[in-house]
């Protein structure tokens, strides 16, 4: 059988070949139709050619031709609708979420207007706490974990009318439809509480959100649209981060978003530029975790990691060995007696001495604060401050 497809393109008249045999049709017999917005030219004849037949054999042909241009022609289309279909949910969805990219949120929230199946509804608008320090620490595979992790839990807590979306990065929208507007804000506040953790390769991850939201209701006097009260709900998500995060907040009259420049400053910016060296250790092992570039200079040393190699990688590397273990006895009865005394906090104060890279030995006052963290256990956050008067009297002390 000899054939030829052909259909027109959207940016020009002409027909342009699809399909085709390796002998083209002679005397075809041809059919157009419209599908998808083009001209669609289907011709189908023998591969042979027409040969000499009568009445009864022209029939049986023709009925066969028919039948297998009528056979392709089923299969193209189909082909078509189908590859259709894929293209467009690939243009809607988020890859690693499976969750509808902002193009694709948008066209449904604008169907389901066009439609009215969305009177009134919850806007949420949230993200993972510290996603960022999760990359930096664990590594971008454990942050992706976390992202799908997240997507999944979404789909199983919110009903199947809900609007699920990844905005890009660790950022992600919510839209609720609801007739019940209070039932919606009591889901949208336990899904906050709801722990979050998940498990990769027999170690357990736990993170937490913060999401802001705001109402929309197609009738408000105040005419904003879907995007208006979508900014509603971001400006009400960064009132929650000034907050301290890992909360929910309401958007309500009155609520700048130029509150947002308080976080233009990035958690890196402020620790290392900082006139002040910050260290981070783990309270069992007495690993260094964080060292800010205040603190590499104050030893001495050239980088982070000639640091961690100069100091062995653990406190014990920061303090002269002379003092270590009164120093280390000193610390942990503090903390001992901040507990004893069921204090919020348990801070440390302690004063010794170090020795750079160089062999300069200087004088330090640290001071401590042990904090439980959920990703490390308990960790002591340090600022050492050189003390210059000791210093100066140690110095006359050795003329």
């Amino acid at each position: 059988m000899a054939y030829q497809l052909e259909k027109t393109g959207v940016s020009h008249d002409g027909y342009v070949t699809i399909l085709e045999s390796d002998v083209p049709p002679t005397d075809p017999v041809s059919y157009t139709f419209s599908y998808g917005g083009c001209q669609w030219h289907m011709q189908v004849a023998p591969k042979d050619g027409w040969q000499v037949m009568g009445p009864l054999s022209m029939a049986v042909t023709l009925g066969f031709l028919t039948l297998i241009m009528l056979t392709v022609l089923t299969y193209v289309l189909l082909y078509m609708h189908d590859r259709q279909k894929r293209l467009r949910r690939l243009a809607m969805t988020d890859q690693l979420t499976g969750l509808l990219n902002r193009h694709g949120l948008e066209s449904v929230i604008q169907e389901r207007l066009n439609q009215d199946k969305m009177d009134q509804a919850i806007f949420v608008q949230l993200d993972i706490d510290d996603f960022k320090l999760i990359n930096d620490i664990f590594g971008h595979r454990i942050g992706d974990e976390a992202l799908r992790h997240l997507a999944v839990i979404m789909r199983v807590f919110f009903p199947r009318d809900a609007v699920l979306a990844r905005n890009g990065g660790d950022e992600f929208i919510i839209v609720l439809p609801t007739r019940d507007m209070a039932a919606a804000e009591r889901m949208v506040r336990d899904f906050v509480s709801l722990k979050k953790e998940f498990n990769y390769q027999q170690t357990v991850y736990q993170y937490t959100i913060s999401m802001g939201y705001a109402i929309f209701a197609a009738d408000q006097a105040d005419g904003k649209s879907p995007l208006d009260v979508l900014r509603d709900a971001d400006t009400a998500l960064y009132t929650v981060k000034l907050r301290g995060k890992n909360g929910c907040c309401r958007y309500a009259q009155g609520m700048a978003a130029t509150r947002r420049v308080q976080m233009g400053f990035s958690l890196r910016d402020v620790v290392f530029n900082l006139p002040a060296s910050i260290l981070i250790y783990d309270a069992e092992s007495e690993e260094i975790l964080f060292a800010n570039q205040e603190l590499i200079s104050l030893f001495e040393c050239d980088d982070l990691d000639d640091f961690l190699a100069y100091t062995k990688r653990r406190f014990r590397g920061i303090v002269h060995p002379d003092d270590y273990e009164q120093v280390d006895t000193s610390i942990w009865q503090q903390v001992y007696a901040c507990n004893l005394n069921k204090r919020e906090k348990a801070n440390d104060a302690v004063n010794y001495r170090i020795v750079t890279k160089h062999g300069r030995v200087r004088w330090v006052i640290d001071r401590g604060r042990l904090v439980q963290s959920d990703f490390y256990g308990r960790i002591f956050y340090v600022i050492l401050v050189p003390d210059e008067r000791m210093d100066v009297a140690s110095d006359k002390a050795d003329q």
